[in-house]
């Protein structure tokens, strides 16, 4: 039997009568070259095992479903990706989206004279002392105001004041769009709220 059913067993060899072997000789084919070969296959078959091919199968019938196998792994491969590139831009989109809803600009409509309708929300940070505090707001080709409101925050005790706040007796807060800035007044000593944003919903130029 042969390989891969039984491992193969050189038979002893011998040279021809008077015929002494010597390494140095290329031109003579001895028997020591004959059993080295022998025992470089043995020692391949012994490693590899007897019995890995079924019955009715062949070495190569078995290479050619592994490498069926392979090919489906790559294929799934290429196709999980290609799924993971797909995730990774809508990742992308969806932070894009989220940064400029939290600090960019938004298209939200159309406006009565059909032009696009954005908003934006500025940081304006602390409101000031019984003054005036100006913050650019970005915006560019700014053509109509159509809302503007927002809130300020107070650490101290978590209260938030609605901008604009109307009040005659605890002291108006004002907001406005003044060219580039967002204007805001204070009639009284407002720092403590130290975190504000206003909301400007708007048209364009172009």
């Amino acid at each position: 039997m042969t390989y891969p059913s039984d491992i193969y067993e050189q038979r002893p060899l011998e040279n021809l009568p008077g015929l002494q072997y010597d390494p140095l000789n290329k031109k003579t084919l001895f028997a020591e070259d004959i059993a080295n070969i022998g025992h470089e296959l043995t020692a391949i078959e012994e490693t590899m095992g007897i019995g890995i091919v079924p019955e009715g199968e062949t070495v190569g019938s078995i290479l050619d479903a592994q490498n069926g196998r392979l090919n489906d792994v790559e294929s799934q491969a290429a196709n999980t990706a290609n799924d993971l590139n797909t995730l990774d831009e809508a990742l992308g989109e969806l932070t894009v989206k989220t940064t400029e809803w939290y600090t960019g600009e938004e298209v939200i409509g159309m406006w009565l004279d059909n032009r696009t309708l954005y908003r934006k929300i500025i940081n304006t940070g602390s409101l000031p002392n019984n003054t005036t505090k100006m913050v650019a707001h970005g915006i560019s080709n700014l053509r109509r105001v159509v809302n503007l409101h927002g809130y300020a925050f107070r650490s101290s005790d978590s209260f938030t004041l609605p901008l604009p706040f109307a009040s005659s007796e605890l002291g108006r807060v004002e907001i406005l769009v003044a060219g580039s800035n967002i204007r805001i007044v204070t009639a009284m000593d407002r720092t403590n709220y130290t975190e504000s944003y206003v909301v400007v919903e708007y048209t364009k130029t172009s």
